[in-house]
C-alpha cells in the first residue's frame, strides 16, 4: 500500500512538471515579445501577427529592417527591407487553424486551398505588385506548418467562393517550411535579384 501511494506520487509529480516542447516554445517566444517590446514603438491587433513579426525579425536581424503597417486594416502587414538597396518585400501573414496535412476516410486530402478576400487580393494586385521588382508574399500559419507564397496575377483566376467575397487559393500555389520560407525570403530581396 505504501508503495502504491509513492509510485503515485511519482507519477502526480511527473505529470505535474512535463511540459510539451509546444508549450517550450510559446514560452520562448513570448520572452522574446516581452524583449522586443521595450523597442517596438506599436501594438499587434494580433497576438499571431505579433509572434511572426518578433521570429522574421531575429532571422532578419543584419542588413534588413521589417516594418509594421501602422493601417488596421491595411492589405499587408508588414514590409521587409533589404538595407543596402532598400529592396522591399510585402508580407500579408495569416494564422489558421487546419492541418493542411489531415485527411478524410477516403486517404484525400481535406484541405487543397486557402481563401483570401477577394478586395484584400485585388488591393495587393493593384498597390503591392508590379512586373520587376516590387511583390508580397502571402503567408498561411497552419497547425502543421507554415506555408508561403509570392504573389502571382494567374492567383486573379482562381475560383471564388459561393458568395463572390472570397479567392480560394489553391494549395499548389505554396510552398512549406518556415525555414525554407526564410532562406526563399532572402534570396527575393538579394541585391540585382528578381523571381
Amino acid at each position: 500500500m505504501e508503495l502504491d501511494n509513492i509510485r503515485k506520487e511519482q507519477l502526480d509529480y511527473t505529470i505535474n512538471n512535463l511540459v510539451d516542447e509546444d508549450e517550450i516554445e510559446k514560452q520562448n517566444i513570448n520572452k522574446e515579445i516581452k524583449n522586443t517590446k521595450q523597442i517596438l514603438h506599436f501594438e499587434f491587433d494580433i497576438k499571431s501577427e505579433e509572434e511572426i513579426f518578433i521570429k522574421l525579425l531575429n532571422d532578419f536581424k543584419n542588413g534588413y529592417r521589417i516594418m509594421k503597417c501602422d493601417e488596421k486594416y491595411s492589405n499587408i502587414d508588414f514590409a521587409i527591407i533589404e538595407e543596402k538597396t532598400l529592396k522591399i518585400l510585402y508580407v500579408e501573414y495569416k494564422k489558421r487553424r487546419i492541418n493542411m496535412n489531415s485527411k478524410n476516410n477516403k486517404n484525400e486530402y481535406k484541405f487543397k486551398s486557402f481563401f483570401l478576400s477577394k478586395t484584400k487580393l485585388n488591393k495587393i494586385n493593384e498597390n503591392y505588385y508590379n512586373d520587376k521588382n516590387l511583390n508580397t508574399i502571402i503567408i498561411y500559419d497552419c497547425l502543421d506548418d507554415i506555408y508561403f507564397s509570392l504573389y502571382n496575377k494567374d492567383m486573379l483566376n482562381s475560383y471564388l467562393d459561393i458568395y463572390n467575397n472570397r479567392y480560394e487559393l489553391n494549395k499548389s500555389y505554396f510552398k512549406s517550411g518556415y525555414n525554407d520560407m526564410v532562406k526563399f525570403i532572402k534570396n527575393y530581396l538579394k541585391p540585382n535579384k528578381t523571381i
